[in-house]
Order: structure tokens, then sequence, then C-alpha cells
């Protein structure tokens, strides 16, 4: 409905972007730092990191010592930093389908080897098949895992997530956790890092 006759009676409620105009406090901020002729580096201040340090101890009840933080620009430069600085070319890497496809698109890219375990829908829910990503795990250096899921949006339960733990320790597989959505969980359910 967003594009073509009926645009018009569609509601354009996108996850990342919306057809909705910026309010005018986000013009404003935008057009005082376009006045500044230099675009360099960005700024970031110990408070940002500190913020995002309680966030995360409130929100999620995990500890993260201010040290761990690392700015990336985006989810896709830091998988990619992630998968050079822990993977060699070659290394065969997993990831769970669907998934957002620019993470595929940079494991092939960083010259690893891709291998896709496929979700399979049970009762409207993405599910993996246990004995069958047991075996995918053999071989691979790196799980690259979205939690929760995109696009299903599904919250891993804690057993699910001890299971998934038990195997890549058992296979040594390092797990690269993309969370971008932890705060995005509905229905009562909540986000386990």
């Amino acid at each position: 409905l967003v594009f073509g006759e009926d645009s018009a009676e569609g509601i354009p409620l996108w996850i990342a972007d919306m057809d909705l105009p910026c309010s005018q406090e986000i013009c404003r901020s935008l057009q005082r730092r376009l006045e500044h002729p230099t675009f360099g580096y960005t700024y970031q201040p110990k408070e940002m990191w500190e913020a995002a340090q309680r966030w995360i101890a409130e929100e999620h009840g995990w500890e993260v010592p201010l040290d761990s933080f690392v700015f990336c620009p985006s989810i896709v430069t830091a998988v990619a930093a992630t998968l050079w600085a822990f993977t060699s070319p070659g290394d065969v890497v997993l990831i769970m389908t669907p998934i957002y496809e620019p993470l595929q698109k940079v494991v092939e890219g960083s010259n690893r080897m891709l291998r896709r375990h496929e979700l399979r829908l049970r009762d409207g829910r993405y599910c993996w098949d246990l004995a069958r990503l047991r075996a995918e795990l053999q071989g691979c250096k790196m799980l690259i895992f979205c939690n929760p899921h995109n696009p299903g949006g599904r919250a891993w339960s804690p057993e699910e997530l001890r299971d998934l733990a038990s195997m890549c320790k058992e296979e040594g597989v390092l797990v690269a956790s993309d969370e971008i959505w932890a705060d995005w969980c509905l229905f009562g359910r909540r986000h386990r890092p």
C-alpha cells in the first residue's frame, strides 16, 4: 500500500524508516551542526557511554565495564570488524536465515565461507532444529546470531540460549550476537543477552 494507486490509504510504519516528517527540533539541531564546516570524527563523550552502561544494567541486568564499549557506525561494520578480528579468510561462518541480508553479504565480502541454518516456522514463530543446527555448527569458526531475531522479532528463550551456548562451546564456535533490537521486545517478552 505504500507505493502505487492505494498509497494514500496506507500508514507508513516501517521498523527502521518511516515516511513521516522529521521533528522541527531535530531539523534545527541538524542545521546548527551543518553550519560548522568540519565533519571529522564523531565526538563520543564519556557521558554517552555511561548512559548506555546504565541502560543495559537497568533494562537487562547486565553489568558492562565502560572500557568494553566500542563505537561502530553500523551493525554491518561492527560485524565486519568482528569477522576480521576473530576469523581468517576461508573460515566457515554460520548464520540463521532468514536474516538481515547485509549480514550475509559482509561474511562473503570478508572472504569467509557462509553456511546457512534455515529456521523453520512453527506456530508462527521461527525455530531452529537442534539436531540439524548441531551438525551445521561442526567445522564453523563463528556463529552470527540475531537476538532478538531479525526479521522474525523472536526473543529466544533462556533454554534455547543455553542449548545454543552449550553446542557452540562444545564445537569451539565463537558467537557474535547482533542484539540491536534488544529494546524492541513486545508482548511481555524480555531480551536476554
